[in-house]
């Protein structure tokens, strides 16, 4: 983990390092919430460049299961495959036993992420 910071939008972010296909991604996580429910929402961002791009979501929303404030399921399939847990964990969160499904995806981890360690 890099002991790195990035401030965007008036906030400062901690650095993170995904690997995906052979290349090194110098990333940060935003939060927010789901329109839908409420829920946690945890986009991630490309520094690459001066300007951040979104990278990626690191949290799937499921309308069909209620999970705790601070929790959230992480989408560690498809485009996430390789990345979406490793960082989760980087950035404080803790598997639970809880799973969660959607249409042809089952057993969607949900993850605790109170003690989150995204900021400076």
């Amino acid at each position: 983990m890099l002991q790195e910071y990035f401030t965007f939008a008036g906030k400062t972010y901690r650095k993170f390092q995904i690997e995906l296909l052979g290349t090194t991604y110098n990333v940060f996580v935003k939060q927010g919430k789901y329109v839908s429910n409420d829920s946690l929402a945890l986009s991630v961002w490309d520094i690459g460049n001066d300007d951040p791009e979104p990278f990626g979501m690191l949290t799937v929303n499921i309308n069909n299961i209620l999970v705790p404030e601070g929790f959230a399921c992480v989408k560690n399939y498809s485009e996430n495959a390789e990345w979406a847990e490793k960082l989760a964990l980087q950035i404080g969160g803790k598997k639970t036993s809880l799973t969660a499904s959607s249409g042809y995806v089952d057993s969607i981890p949900v993850y605790d992420f109170r003690q989150l360690k995204i900021y400076a």
